[in-house]
């Protein structure tokens, strides 16, 4: 499927004109993975709210940080007269950020999830930047559900690679295990042999709360709650940060630049 990819100016007029339709992508999207749908264990009712305060972030960071940038795919929207304007639709997009930071916090969130997520998505790029220095953090890669697996996630990142390469910078990013196929196809590797990898157990916040740290998925036997060794299913949930995780998040190695796999085969040709 052909699909138009633009990148938004860092203007009030984009921002205005187009991150809203990208905050409800963004949503649509993680409410496909049960990391992210345990974040926001709201009814429907307190989506708005959500795609509110996800608008008013990406409007900010849009505009005012120089090191944040979105490309968007679009698809015509078919019309009933020939002689109208050509329309589009946003169906997909991917936020490069170097965040960073601490997130605020949103209500009809799981707070409690997200703060403990966030600091370890934190904690992890905090990481990359002091080992790579330059590099290209891919944020958020989203795509409404009915466009999955049509090539549109495909398309925003090998633009987004082309320009990596193009710089000379490697290409970082978290994601969910739905994505590690598409990932994997464009040149993302595990990073450190998982040692940046992030673990959440689903059960212990089911429910939009926190059951504790010591809160391990058991048996109830004479009341009490006895910790097997086996669990019912699995719930603990990887986190790669150069790839993607469905049931959570994975860190993943950085894509190394063109350069530098060519060099590297220069380099063994030699010393054969």
């Amino acid at each position: 499927m052909a699909f138009r990819i633009s990148r938004l100016a860092k203007t009030e007029e984009d921002a205005a004109a187009v991150i809203p339709q990208l905050a409800e992508i963004q949503l649509k999207a993680w409410l496909t993975v049960p990391l992210y749908a345990l974040l926001y264990p709201g009814p429907p009712s307190t989506h708005p709210t959500v795609v509110s305060l996800s608008r008013t972030r990406h409007a900010n960071s849009l505009v005012n940080d120089p090191w944040c940038h979105f490309l968007v795919a679009w698809v015509p929207v078919e019309s009933a007269s020939a002689s109208a304007e050509q329309e589009w639709k946003a169906v997909a997009f991917v936020n490069e950020s170097p965040t960073t930071t601490d997130q605020a916090e949103i209500p009809a969130v799981n707070v409690a999830l997200a703060s403990s997520f966030w600091e370890l998505i934190v904690a992890t790029r905090q990481h990359h930047t002091a080992k790579l220095g330059g590099h290209v953090n891919v944020e958020i890669l989203a795509t409404l559900p009915e466009y999955h697996g049509r090539g549109a996630g495909r398309a925003l990142l090998d633009q987004v690679l082309a320009e990596a390469d193009a710089r000379g910078l490697t290409a970082v990013l978290e994601a969910s295990q739905e994505g590690l196929r598409l990932y994997r196809s464009v040149g993302f590797v595990p990073e450190e042999d998982g040692k940046w990898d992030i673990w959440v157990d689903l059960g212990r916040w089911e429910g939009g709360g926190d059951k504790g740290a010591d809160w391990k998925e058991g048996n109830k036997q004479g009341g009490e709650v006895k910790a097997n060794e086996k669990y019912k299913r699995p719930t603990r949930v990887q986190v790669e940060a150069n790839k993607s995780t469905s049931r959570g998040q994975q860190e993943y190695k950085s894509r190394p630049t063109r350069v530098q796999v060519e060099a590297n085969e220069e380099y063994q040709s030699r010393r054969n």
